[in-house]
């Protein structure tokens, strides 16, 4: 066990994560996190990405994103829009549904991260946040 307590750590940590952000989002409306996040994602973007931005950001395979894509399509919080440079791409954008979802769950996002960082001093997080984008890269790599 000692040698995978990173990896058991960072799954626990990314579950817990996980778990309570879904909890939250719940209560905003028929989503999950990661339909969260990609929400938010467009919502800075406001003028739209494309599926190859969200599986980059997200680290997803093509098929994963279509799936995911399809259901926040089904459920009323994206719609895709034509690109006329290239009739092939759809650009992704929010509903107003999606709008008013992820202002709601903004505010309980940020108590959770307040509550994960709690106790945690700048100087570790910048350690933390180096290290662990080390490891990002070493798995990619």
């Amino acid at each position: 066990m000692d040698n995978f307590s990173t990896g058991f750590k960072i799954k626990t940590a990314a579950n817990l994560l996980k778990r309570q952000i879904n909890n939250a989002v719940l209560k905003s409306g028929d989503m999950t996190a990661l339909h969260c996040w990609i929400i938010g994602c467009l919502y800075e973007s406001r003028d739209g990405l494309f599926q190859r931005d969200i599986e980059q950001k997200f680290n997803i395979r093509r098929s994963t994103a279509t799936q995911i894509l399809k259901v926040m399509e089904k459920n009323g919080l994206i719609s895709k829009e034509r690109v006329s440079r290239d009739r092939r791409l759809k650009k992704l954008l929010l509903t107003p549904k999606a709008v008013k979802m992820h202002e709601t769950a903004l505010e309980e996002i940020m108590a959770i991260e307040a509550r994960m960082l709690s106790g945690i001093s700048a100087g570790e997080l910048e350690v933390f946040d180096r290290v662990l984008g080390k490891i990002v890269q070493n798995l990619q790599g």
